[in-house]
Protein backbone atom coordinates (compact mmCIF):
# COMPACT_ATOMS: atom_id res chain seq x y z
CA UNK A 1 0.00 0.00 0.00
CA UNK A 2 2.63 2.17 0.92
CA UNK A 3 4.55 2.00 -2.29
CA UNK A 4 1.40 2.50 -4.61
CA UNK A 5 0.89 5.90 -2.42
CA UNK A 6 4.31 6.62 -2.87
CA UNK A 7 4.15 6.22 -6.51
CA UNK A 8 1.12 7.83 -7.01
CA UNK A 9 2.47 11.28 -4.88
CA UNK A 10 5.65 11.36 -7.55
CA UNK A 11 3.37 11.51 -10.55
CA UNK A 12 1.06 14.08 -9.17
CA UNK A 13 4.03 16.30 -8.07
CA UNK A 14 6.02 15.58 -11.19
CA UNK A 15 2.55 16.56 -13.53
CA UNK A 16 1.61 19.38 -11.01
CA UNK A 17 5.68 21.02 -11.27
CA UNK A 18 5.63 20.26 -15.11
CA UNK A 19 8.18 18.20 -15.01
CA UNK A 20 6.74 15.18 -16.63
CA UNK A 21 9.03 15.30 -19.21
CA UNK A 22 7.40 17.60 -22.48
CA UNK A 23 10.78 19.82 -21.91
CA UNK A 24 8.42 22.78 -23.43
CA UNK A 25 10.19 26.05 -22.50
CA UNK A 26 7.51 29.16 -21.33
CA UNK A 27 6.92 31.35 -24.56
CA UNK A 28 10.00 33.70 -25.12
CA UNK A 29 8.60 37.48 -24.43
CA UNK A 30 5.70 36.29 -21.99
CA UNK A 31 6.54 37.81 -18.63
CA UNK A 32 3.50 36.18 -16.97
CA UNK A 33 5.25 32.45 -17.46
CA UNK A 34 8.61 33.56 -15.16
CA UNK A 35 10.62 30.81 -14.80
CA UNK A 36 11.11 31.97 -11.31
CA UNK A 37 8.85 33.92 -8.13
CA UNK A 38 9.87 36.37 -6.33
CA UNK A 39 11.12 34.53 -2.64
CA UNK A 40 11.22 31.17 -4.57
CA UNK A 41 14.18 30.03 -6.07
CA UNK A 42 14.23 27.55 -8.59
CA UNK A 43 17.18 26.24 -10.32
CA UNK A 44 16.26 28.38 -13.34
CA UNK A 45 17.04 31.71 -11.20
CA UNK A 46 20.31 30.05 -9.64
CA UNK A 47 22.69 29.57 -12.47
CA UNK A 48 21.71 30.70 -16.41
CA UNK A 49 24.93 31.34 -19.10
CA UNK A 50 24.58 34.59 -18.17
CA UNK A 51 25.91 33.86 -14.84
CA UNK A 52 29.52 36.24 -14.00
CA UNK A 53 30.42 39.32 -15.11
CA UNK A 54 30.31 40.82 -18.29
CA UNK A 55 32.03 44.33 -19.71
CA UNK A 56 31.09 46.50 -22.53
CA UNK A 57 33.32 49.58 -23.86
CA UNK A 58 30.23 52.13 -24.85
CA UNK A 59 31.93 54.82 -26.28
CA UNK A 60 30.46 58.56 -26.72
CA UNK A 61 30.45 58.10 -30.16
CA UNK A 62 28.16 54.71 -29.73
CA UNK A 63 25.88 56.03 -26.62
CA UNK A 64 25.21 59.05 -29.92
CA UNK A 65 24.97 56.76 -33.16
CA UNK A 66 22.63 54.19 -31.00
CA UNK A 67 20.00 57.25 -29.92
CA UNK A 68 20.46 59.19 -33.52
CA UNK A 69 19.55 55.66 -35.23
CA UNK A 70 16.55 55.44 -33.27
CA UNK A 71 15.08 59.19 -34.05
CA UNK A 72 16.10 60.86 -31.39
CA UNK A 73 17.24 64.32 -32.73
CA UNK A 74 20.78 64.93 -32.52
CA UNK A 75 20.77 68.25 -29.82
CA UNK A 76 18.37 65.85 -27.73
CA UNK A 77 21.02 62.92 -27.93
CA UNK A 78 23.76 65.17 -27.29
CA UNK A 79 22.24 66.19 -23.77
CA UNK A 80 21.12 62.90 -22.78
CA UNK A 81 25.24 61.75 -23.31
CA UNK A 82 26.58 65.04 -21.26
CA UNK A 83 23.79 63.44 -18.38
CA UNK A 84 24.15 59.98 -18.78
CA UNK A 85 27.81 58.94 -20.47
CA UNK A 86 30.59 59.38 -18.11
CA UNK A 87 32.84 57.33 -19.20
CA UNK A 88 33.50 53.80 -21.59
CA UNK A 89 33.86 51.47 -19.61
CA UNK A 90 30.59 49.40 -18.01
CA UNK A 91 30.61 46.28 -16.74
CA UNK A 92 27.07 43.67 -15.02
CA UNK A 93 27.07 41.25 -13.14
CA UNK A 94 24.35 38.58 -13.20
CA UNK A 95 24.51 35.90 -10.24
CA UNK A 96 21.36 33.73 -9.21
CA UNK A 97 18.54 35.68 -10.55
CA UNK A 98 19.65 39.54 -9.53
CA UNK A 99 22.20 41.77 -12.26
CA UNK A 100 24.07 44.81 -11.00
CA UNK A 101 25.22 47.48 -13.48
CA UNK A 102 28.46 49.79 -12.65
CA UNK A 103 29.69 52.63 -14.91
CA UNK A 104 33.03 53.73 -15.08
CA UNK A 105 33.76 55.18 -11.84
CA UNK A 106 32.46 51.84 -10.12
CA UNK A 107 29.67 53.10 -8.61
CA UNK A 108 26.59 50.71 -9.20
CA UNK A 109 23.76 52.33 -11.92
CA UNK A 110 21.27 50.12 -11.99
CA UNK A 111 20.43 46.70 -10.48
CA UNK A 112 17.46 44.33 -9.99
CA UNK A 113 15.95 40.69 -10.88
CA UNK A 114 16.62 38.84 -14.88
CA UNK A 115 15.82 36.04 -16.33
CA UNK A 116 16.01 34.10 -19.42
CA UNK A 117 13.29 33.13 -22.08
CA UNK A 118 14.65 31.17 -24.68
CA UNK A 119 16.46 34.37 -26.70
CA UNK A 120 15.09 37.03 -24.74
CA UNK A 121 16.72 38.80 -21.28
CA UNK A 122 14.05 40.25 -18.92
CA UNK A 123 15.24 42.54 -16.18
CA UNK A 124 13.21 43.91 -13.60
CA UNK A 125 14.52 47.68 -11.62
CA UNK A 126 14.57 46.84 -8.14
CA UNK A 127 11.44 46.72 -6.79
CA UNK A 128 9.90 46.90 -10.51
CA UNK A 129 8.77 43.05 -10.59
CA UNK A 130 6.59 43.40 -7.33
CA UNK A 131 5.17 46.33 -8.28
CA UNK A 132 4.03 44.80 -11.44
CA UNK A 133 5.82 46.33 -13.49
CA UNK A 134 6.67 44.55 -17.05
CA UNK A 135 10.60 43.49 -17.33
CA UNK A 136 12.39 45.72 -19.97
CA UNK A 137 13.17 42.83 -22.29
CA UNK A 138 16.11 42.16 -24.67
CA UNK A 139 16.99 40.24 -27.41
CA UNK A 140 19.90 37.98 -26.91
CA UNK A 141 22.36 36.98 -29.65
CA UNK A 142 26.09 35.50 -29.50
CA UNK A 143 27.66 32.88 -26.75
CA UNK A 144 28.64 32.43 -23.67
CA UNK A 145 31.73 35.03 -24.44
CA UNK A 146 30.29 37.54 -26.31
CA UNK A 147 26.97 39.06 -26.23
CA UNK A 148 25.33 41.39 -28.40
CA UNK A 149 21.23 43.01 -27.30
CA UNK A 150 18.77 44.88 -28.95
CA UNK A 151 15.64 45.79 -27.30
CA UNK A 152 12.60 43.29 -27.83
CA UNK A 153 10.11 44.68 -30.06
CA UNK A 154 6.53 45.25 -29.14
CA UNK A 155 7.47 47.05 -25.74
CA UNK A 156 4.80 49.55 -23.84
CA UNK A 157 6.96 53.08 -24.38
CA UNK A 158 6.97 54.31 -21.17
CA UNK A 159 7.46 58.16 -20.00
CA UNK A 160 10.14 59.79 -21.68
CA UNK A 161 13.61 59.67 -19.50
CA UNK A 162 14.07 63.00 -20.82
CA UNK A 163 12.52 65.52 -23.23
CA UNK A 164 13.15 63.76 -26.96
CA UNK A 165 14.72 60.31 -25.63
CA UNK A 166 12.15 58.19 -24.89
CA UNK A 167 12.40 55.41 -22.01
CA UNK A 168 13.49 52.43 -24.54
CA UNK A 169 15.57 53.76 -26.75
CA UNK A 170 17.80 55.80 -23.37
CA UNK A 171 17.75 52.10 -21.64
CA UNK A 172 18.78 50.69 -24.95
CA UNK A 173 21.61 52.79 -25.60
CA UNK A 174 23.91 51.41 -22.13
CA UNK A 175 22.37 47.64 -22.94
CA UNK A 176 22.57 47.62 -27.13
CA UNK A 177 25.49 50.13 -28.52
CA UNK A 178 28.00 47.63 -27.91
CA UNK A 179 28.76 44.14 -27.42
CA UNK A 180 29.45 42.61 -23.66
CA UNK A 181 31.83 40.19 -23.12
CA UNK A 182 32.38 37.44 -20.45
CA UNK A 183 35.24 38.76 -17.89
CA UNK A 184 34.79 35.89 -15.48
Amino acid sequence: MRTWMLAVTVVVVLASTGCAGDGDEPPSGDPSSSVATVGEETAAAATTFLDGTWEAQVSRQDFLRYLTDRGVRRADAVAAAAEDHVGTDFSVQFLEGMFNVTGPTGESWHSGDFEVHGDELHLWDDGYREAGIPPFRLLISGDDRELELAVAPGQRRGPDHRPGVPELVAGGALWCAAPWVKVT
